[in-house]
């Protein structure tokens, strides 16, 4: 499969506010090819981590299975710059009865990486389909909590389908004054596939998001 890979570093987000992080949000168009899409991203990291932190590769299996995500490069060992991160997600799953439930663990994975000192400023995370397990609740609070990891300095790469990720990228970015890049993955004529920056464009992905439902809303 053919796969351009994007450097969010090279697409126009910049760090006048302070921050070092960076926050790249993957969809497009029926993307079954969209895990290999982001494993070759994360492949494309291995290759080009010069500062050798840490590199996080997160899949459905991790969660489903307790799967241990792919982690490669230097791990910091005791007091994190995104410790309260990790605080944090105690308060998001205040009123969770059960933390084995799947969207409760995809927190508590996160918690444990950043406790463990795994995801750190510096840090990379490739997380393949990021909404899977939330209910939209916490879809919202997870983008914001993406969000706030940025600002500590952490560079993220998700892949989602789902609006609740993007409209909360979208206003917590407004928020905290972060500016991710949106990449539209589409199938080419060459049977692989292209990516096109849709940053100042999004209702492009929103108008994909609604098209389904559309199709079905009108029933007699």
């Amino acid at each position: 499969m053919n796969t351009e890979i994007i450097n969010p570093q090279k697409t126009g987000q910049d760090k006048k506010e302070g921050h070092t992080g960076s926050l790249t949000v993957v969809t497009g168009y029926n993307m079954d090819g969209g895990s290999s899409f982001m494993k070759a991203e994360y492949e494309n990291h291995l290759r080009t981590n010069v500062t050798n932190k840490s590199i996080v590769y997160i899949t459905p299996e991790s969660i489903i299975n307790g799967k241990p995500p792919e982690i490669t490069g230097k791990m910091k060992h005791g007091e994190s710059e995104i410790k309260d991160m990790a605080d944090e997600i105690d308060f998001i799953l205040s009123d969770s009865k059960n933390n084995d439930e799947l969207g409760a663990r995809t927190f508590r994975l996160l918690q444990s990486l950043m406790r463990q000192g795994v995801l750190e400023k510096g840090s990379v995370l490739i997380w393949d389909g990021t909404e899977n397990f939330l209910h939209p609740h916490w879809q919202v609070a997870m983008a914001e909590l993406l969000i706030k990891c940025v600002k500590k300095g952490m560079h993220i790469k998700i892949k989602t389908f789902s609006p609740y990720i993007v409209q909360g990228v979208r206003f917590f970015s407004h928020k905290h004054k972060i500016n991710p890049v949106y990449l539209l993955v589409q199938r080419n004529g060459n049977g692989g596939e292209s990516t096109r920056i849709v940053t100042h464009d999004l209702n492009r992905i929103f108008i994909m998001f609604a098209y389904p439902l559309n199709s079905i809303v009108n029933i007699g």
